[in-house]
């Protein structure tokens, strides 16, 4: 076996409570674009044929539920963690990967200079999902500017990739989607997602990588192919006529050991390298990799017909799995529904929860506090969509609570129609501006939804910004959509937010909450932050947006923050500096205050 000399700096991100680390990685900016290193967990030394591949074949691909492992495909444990890329492994061989990515005028991906490699891990640190929102939130964190980086070129690459499968981003920039198909709001600094959203574009961009190299240099290797579908005329269906929410039907990607592109990862070649502890695919390939690094002659799985009978076996052994896991959750379920005690739903992940919804409502049985979990669920920031759309389909008991959960978040009703299009029904929904009315100078928007090849409902809303008039129009759409009767409407509050919204501009004025005269004082305590958050809180407007910056001279550290602020048609800036953040705000908050009121 050759060795390496290279040594990868990279940390992970993963649920808090994983051994099975898989892949580590770091990006670096450079001037040609963003310098990718990737490390894979090395299982090259569990040799085919051994009692513990055997094992791996036929689990293929580790269970969970939620984040916790329910059934691991390596079933050795004390081998998994040894090989896993836990911080006390530092030091240990991984399969290396190192590739530029640049992107060109169009934001489309185009990597170059890739490296494979035999290598070995230094770990900058393990990461949880709720670590990075921790990070992005905090402007003062060491890592804070490099995090920032990954998550702002991960969002580039999954927009422009929604954007060539003819996405209109700007409409659906508002929810996304996680690694189980739910819709989510999209929110940088939930706990999750701005995590997950990193790991997934980082890989995907690896696992491009890696299919097109191993192409090119003749190793076999299994593909996740993704092929464009036809219609019942022959016809090949265009991605441009499928709307993102609708993919699923243009058919499941399938492996094969000869490559054919994914279609709806916008790869030529894709194929799963990055998680060989978790699926027997990425085991394979990277064994094959390896013995190619190592000048092996004979590789460990065959290319042609042999490849061919394993991709087989491994679909065939994945639809096994897929199916014991859906009869033992409708078993589940089941006995949930059968259960007439009193009982608690709160142990339940969301999937399994929205199962027994779904059952519920087809039963028609109810059992005690399954509904308040739902409501409860429902006011979490990073809530799946899903709750919505399953109470808004059940009785007017179950819409109420979902419409105050919109009444109360009105941005939450935009998410919530931009998903509706998982119904199989829908095929499309588009928001887009329409003319301010002239009555009052309000600003339009209207919601357009497409279900089936001619029925179109459109809903109109307006409002004194571009983001109020959007809420109505979708509060309306929701409405519309799920058939929510009048009285739910108000007595939710949302046809109180939509007529307070759409009121003319006199009666807006006359509704805010005036501010008092002994409010525009100093702080006596200094805080000037917390001073004008308070005023535009009672005034009704958005808060100041801040631009944080660090720079180091030597030893000397100096933070400086850039406010700016738009209030009655106009555009204020301040800025502040100091040794620390909170001295910088301090200073930059108090600027903004006298530039707003002179008098104080």
């Amino acid at each position: 076996m050759n060795s390496s000399s290279a040594v990868y700096s990279c940390f992970t991100i993963d649920s808090a409570g994983s051994l099975d680390l898989d892949d580590a990685f770091s990006v670096t900016r450079e001037e040609e674009g963003w310098r990718i290193r990737c490390c894979i967990a090395d299982v090259s030394s569990i040799e085919r044929g051994s009692p513990l591949e055997a094992a791996a074949r036929k689990n293929v691909v580790s269970v969970y539920s939620g984040d916790a492992l329910r059934k691991a495909m390596l079933p050795d444990e004390k081998v998994a963690e040894r090989l896993s890329l836990l911080p006390e492994n530092s030091g240990q061989s991984v399969m290396g990967v190192t590739f530029l990515l640049k992107l060109d005028c169009s934001g489309n991906a185009e990597c170059s200079d890739v490296v494979v490699e035999r290598a070995s891990l230094s770990h900058r640190g393990r990461f949880s999902q709720k670590d990075i929102s921790k990070i992005l939130k905090d402007a003062s964190h060491s890592l804070h500017v490099e995090i920032k980086s990954y998550y702002d070129l991960a969002i580039r690459l999954m927009r422009q990739r929604m954007s060539n499968l003819g996405v209109n981003v700007d409409q659906r920039s508002d929810v996304y989607v996680d690694s189980s198909g739910t819709f989510r709001p999209m929110r940088p600094q939930d706990e999750d997602v701005s995590g997950y959203i990193i790991v997934q574009e980082i890989m995907i961009a690896t696992n491009m990588v890696l299919s097109i190299w191993a192409l090119r240099q003749g190793v076999p290797v299994l593909f996740r192919n993704h092929i464009e579908r036809r219609d019942q005329t022959g016809d090949v269906v265009s991605l441009a006529d499928m709307p993102f929410t609708k993919l699923h039907d243009m058919g499941q990607a399938f492996l094969s050991a000869t490559n054919q592109g994914h279609i709806a990862l916008q790869a030529p070649a894709y194929g799963w390298f990055t998680s060989p502890l978790r699926r027997f695919v990425d085991f394979v390939n990277q064994h094959n990799i390896m013995a190619y690094l190592d000048g092996v002659v004979v590789f460990p799985y065959a290319g042609g017909k042999p490849m061919r009978e394993l991709a087989a076996e491994i679909e065939q052994h994945l639809g096994s799995v897929d199916d014991h896991y859906k009869l033992q959750m409708k078993k589940r379920v089941a006995r949930i529904l059968e259960n007439d005690k009193p009982q608690g739903f709160r142990h339940l992940t969301d999937n399994v929860l929205l199962r027994v919804v779904d059952e519920a409502f087809k039963a028609e049985v109810y059992p005690k506090g399954l509904l308040e979990e739902c409501a409860r669920r429902m006011k979490s920031d990073n809530a799946s969509l899903r709750f919505h759309h399953a109470c808004l389909a059940g009785s007017p008991d179950w819409q109420l609570v979902a419409m105050k959960d919109i009444a109360m978040r009105p941005v939450r009703a935009v998410s919530v129609v931009s998903s509706i299009g998982v119904n199989d029904s829908v095929l499309d929904v588009e928001f887009h501006d329409i003319p301010s009315n002239p009555e009052n100078g309000l600003l339009g928007q209207s919601v357009t939804l497409l279900s089936g090849p001619i029925t179109k409902i459109e809903r109109q809303g307006f409002g004194r910004s571009k983001a109020i008039a959007k809420q109505c129009a979708a509060m309306r759409m929701v409405v519309e959509y799920y058939d929510v009767p009048d009285g739910v409407g108000v007595a939710s509050g949302v046809a109180t937010f939509i007529s307070q919204a759409e009121a003319s501009g006199s009666q807006k004025q006359a509704n805010r909450t005036p501010v008092k005269k002994g409010f525009l004082e100093m702080p006596s305590d200094g805080n000037f932050k917390g001073k004008m958050l308070e005023f535009c809180q009672k005034s009704k407007v958005s808060a100041p947006k801040a631009v944080v910056r660090k720079v180091e001279e030597g030893v000397k550290v100096e933070h400086s923050i850039e406010l700016t602020f738009p209030f009655k048609e106009k555009t204020l800036t301040a800025q502040g500096k100091g040794s620390t953040i909170k001295a910088a705000e301090k200073i930059a908050y108090k600027s903004l205050m006298q530039s707003l009121f002179p008098e104080i």
